[in-house]
């Protein structure tokens, strides 16, 4: 799906090889659904949609969706697929993924598909915890500790969601 946005983005292409670029990430994020997608699938079905404009009433994905195809694609971009917002943990993941919801959440904000701006808040503060507690590196397992390439990776998607979001991680 990212790749299909990104390169109709990129080269302004609606289609590929004859076949309706915005049609084809819909159906994929039904697939992906239909399936339990989620973390990386959500991401890119968001980094996706983000790449035919942030104002949906012009975005073609968006636009070519209908009402039902809309509504699982806002379940397909639910954080809350891996994410407990209650007790601020993530669903059987290391850390490194609250990165990965953060990025969801941000996007979904700025597509204003979730206009709670207290609960992004809320899951960007808790993904930055690590890093404004003082750790240099992310702890994919705390307390046991596991540092690894993906730390790396939390720290840009957290970077990018904060910006996204307008926020200043202190």
């Amino acid at each position: 799906m990212r790749t299909l946005g990104a390169y109709s983005e990129f080269a302004g292409a609606k289609t590929i090889a004859g076949r309706d670029v915005a049609q084809m990430i819909g159906k994929m994020a039904q697939i992906e659904l239909s399936h339990g997608g989620k973390t990386w699938a959500q991401l890119y079905a968001a980094m996706a949609l983000e790449s035919f404009g942030t104002d949906l009433k012009r975005n073609a994905l968006w636009q070519r969706l209908s009402s039902e195809e809309r509504g699982a694609y806002l379940a397909l971009l639910d954080p809350g697929r891996f994410y407990d917002a209650k007790s601020h943990k993530l669903i059987h993941l290391p850390d490194n993924y609250f990165g990965v919801a953060a990025r969801i959440a941000a996007i979904g904000y700025e597509l204003s598909l979730n206009k709670d701006r207290a609960s992004l808040d809320d899951l960007l503060n808790r993904a930055a915890s690590q890093f404004t507690g003082g750790a240099l590196f992310a702890d994919d397992a705390p307390p046991t500790g596991r540092y690894d390439r993906y730390s790396n990776e939390y720290a840009r998607a957290l970077f990018d969601a904060a910006a996204l979001a307008d926020v200043k991680i202190s």
